[in-house]
């Protein structure tokens, strides 16, 4: 039997949490926040120009943030 990485799916999940975490970790720490959620628009537009930049960041890191930024702007919309 060739050698097989059993379960992928889940340990992408694993990862993703992770480096949602680390992130969040971050934020809060940065704007002094509970949640995204708590983040005015300046602040999301300063991570999202962080996001867009062209300075290196790992691809857990890349999708986590714009995940964050995706929801946020989602919920804003809802509000209007």
């Amino acid at each position: 039997m060739a050698f097989q990485v059993h379960k992928q799916g889940k340990l992408c999940d694993q990862l993703e949490a992770q480096a949602y975490d680390w992130i969040m970790h971050d934020i809060t720490e940065q704007y002094g926040v509970e949640s995204f959620d708590d983040l005015g628009v300046e602040q999301v537009n300063e991570i999202e120009e962080y996001l867009d930049n062209d300075d290196w960041k790992e691809d857990y890191v890349q999708m986590a943030l714009r995940s964050l930024i995706d929801m946020h702007e989602s919920r804003q919309e809802e509000y209007q």
